[in-house]
């Protein structure tokens, strides 16, 4: 490996490192007071984090019933329903037939719907709700590399367990909805029954439809109903199929991942295969062996990882900046729109935030105070106010005022300088500020 590409992979780590640690994990979302939802179409997708770049845990059904702690910018935080499952790592537990103790703290790790143990990073549990050494966690089945060496566990994820799901594919759940939910907890089915084929999976769709058709017909109808419903929830074949993609698909190697990554490299970042290619550079780690050519190949291979989860979290981040952006612009319209209401109705020359001007400071040049609009990211100058013995403006620095008085266009400057005639505070209730609540000053 070339010295200036050694050097670019210290700085990117570097940069990587600072970027991890200045952000928070799923910043979009805000707990929110628990409560149950509905989800209102079938296929619904619930991932692993709270954007849509983030993988597939699972697929919901219309009228799932879930419980949401926390939302924001269009996603919703939710309880693992019944029936999903999670990975841990072989290396953090210590199992006893189906039970795994953990040696260590871990985050555990949410599970691919799709590609598996192989494409499986994200973490399970939020942050700050790791679990503790010496947790215990229910086995479902071990995982297996290539060489049939135990990589992880497919596990029950414990109570903490989040996953996200988009807001728009949600309602509240109604009383009757909650209570009949809480009746019956192992009724959810779930797209990917990874647990379905044991019991739990089967008896949960067969257990409504018994007192559904009781009332309607006569016993040997009902009798009838569960003859065709194990065709319809005939999860073996389903399970049997879904790790086929993981034990057969052939792995990458070490140039084929070398090759793609430099491809990588030359696509929009916003669009590029970033998560996929992470999913195949750990498979390929995992399939290497003890050699010392193989801990050679597995430190290239790890320096690239490194390269790729940055882009991926630089991509997260301008997704992340781009929703605070629109919604920052949103509410700045909303507050433009109040402002100019405001000045139609009550003849102000304008209205904005007193700030005290660094350039006309009375000491270099004549003192004026200046106006700056209200909201948006960077407040922009709207005008200046002349000084005037009856108005305390100094003491309304910081405040949302409306200006009513004279006004002349300085054509140098492109802006407006007024002589008050009466300045008012604006109160919260005007819509344009969160001031203190005073009484509105009226100075002529």
């Amino acid at each position: 490996m070339s010295r200036g590409f050694t050097i670019a992979l210290s700085l990117v780590s570097f940069v990587a490192a600072a970027l991890v640690a200045a952000r928070p994990a799923h910043a979009q979302v805000r707990p929110v007071e628990p409560y149950h939802a509905v989800v209102t179409v079938d296929g619904a997708a619930m991932r692993s984090g709270d954007m849509a770049d983030y993988y597939k845990v699972a697929e919901l059904k219309r009228g799932q019933v879930v419980r949401v702690d926390a939302e924001g910018n269009g996603w919703a935080r939710v309880a693992y329903p019944a029936g999903v499952t999670a990975f841990v790592d072989a290396r953090e537990v210590q199992v006893e037939g189906e039970t795994a103790r953990l040696t260590r703290r871990s985050a555990l790790k949410a599970r691919s719907m799709v590609a598996g143990w192989g494409a499986s990073w994200q973490r399970l549990m939020p942050e700050g709700s790791e679990l503790e050494p010496g947790a215990t966690l229910k086995v479902v089945q071990p995982v297996r590399n290539r060489d049939n060496a135990i990589v992880g566990y497919e596990i029950e994820p414990p109570a903490g367990a989040r996953a996200y799901i988009a807001s728009n594919n949600l309602r509240t759940a109604t009383a009757d909805e909650v209570r009949a939910h809480e009746s019956s907890p192992g009724a959810p089915a779930v797209q990917p029954p990874v647990q379905a084929p044991p019991t739990d999976g089967e008896a949960a769709p067969v257990v409504p439809d018994a007192p559904a058709a009781e009332p309607r017909t006569a016993p040997a109808t009902e009798v009838e109903d569960p003859a065709p419903t194990p065709p319809v929830t005939a999860p073996p074949a389903a399970e049997e199929t879904a790790p086929l993609p993981e034990t057969e698909r052939p792995v990458g190697t070490f140039d084929a991942l070398e090759a793609a990554f430099e491809s990588l490299r030359q696509q929009d970042p916003d669009a590029a295969e970033l998560s996929e290619l992470a999913a195949e550079i750990r498979r390929g780690m995992e399939a290497l062996d003890d050699s010392p050519l193989s801990q050679g190949l597995r430190r290239g291979l790890e320096q690239r990882l490194a390269v790729v989860e940055l882009w991926i979290r630089l991509r997260e981040t301008r997704a992340r900046l781009a929703a605070m952006r629109a919604e920052t612009e949103t509410q700045s319209s909303r507050v433009a729109e109040r402002i100019a209401a405001l000045e139609r109705t009550r003849g102000y020359e304008f209205v904005g935030r007193v700030v005290p001007s660094s350039l006309y400071d009375g000491r270099r040049l004549p003192l004026m105070y200046r106006i700056v609009s209200v909201g948006g990211v960077s407040p922009r100058t709207i005008g200046y106010v002349l000084p005037d013995d009856r108005f305390d403006l100094g003491a309304k620095v910081g405040r949302v005022v409306g200006v009513v008085g004279e006004s002349r266009m300085d054509e140098s400057l492109g802006l407006r300088i007024v002589v008050p005639h009466r300045i008012d505070i604006l109160r919260p209730e005007d819509g344009v500020g969160a001031e203190t609540p005073e009484s509105t000053m009226r100075m002529e």
